[in-house]
């Protein structure tokens, strides 16, 4: 007598296994993403820090005199990208989430543009990119006091070259809450 035995279904390892490749394909799509994610932002991030500065120069022009120069000023002014706007909180806001405000030097002869609150991936990124851009730019501290200065060209005393093992080092102070970067035009 043949006894017939119904093969319909998956068994439970089969599904299992399914499940498994599946979820190991998730894990390794989302780490990509995320990835080209921060890379998106940190490349945005500095583009709204180069637009402000066109802003900011427009405005101001040839005085070189920037002692009104605040954040309000910015928000009135409509100097910042508009994608820079939190337009619930009135505030300047990065990629990240973090606040970005400006900093009179001095005595209003200079200024600078922090981001606060970038990712340490996102902060070596961003300062590659400043590397060789017009700015002098710091990491760390609250964006000027307590910083590392990464590359400061414009100083009356002994500049720092720009260094990729110091822009590491600095970036990797970030505990979680993310890291501030100061930016300082060196040419109006």
């Amino acid at each position: 007598m043949k006894i017939l035995i119904n093969k319909k279904g998956f068994t439970l390892v089969e599904i299992l296994l399914v499940v498994g490749f599946i979820a190991l394909a998730s894990i390794g799509i989302y780490a990509v993403y995320n990835k080209i994610n921060i890379s998106h932002k940190a490349v945005r991030a500095f583009q709204q820090v180069n637009l402000l500065h066109r802003g900011i120069s427009q405005l101001y022009g040839n005085s070189h005199s920037y002692g009104s120069l605040s954040t309000s000023v910015v928000m009135n002014g409509q100097l910042a990208p508009t994608d820079m706007i939190n337009t619930d909180t009135n505030t300047l806001v990065n990629p990240f989430g973090g606040a970005v405000r400006t900093t009179v030097l001095n005595a209003g002869e200079s200024y600078a543009i922090i981001l606060q609150a970038v990712p340490a991936d996102a902060c070596v990124k961003i300062g590659a990119a400043a590397a060789g851009s017009i700015f002098d730019f710091r990491v760390g501290g609250t964006g000027w006091v307590g910083s590392t200065a990464i590359k400061i060209t414009t100083t009356s005393t002994v500049p720092v070259s720009y260094d990729l093992t110091r822009l590491v080092t600095a970036c990797d102070q970030d505990t979680g809450a993310g890291i501030a970067m100061a930016f300082v035009p060196t040419s109006k």
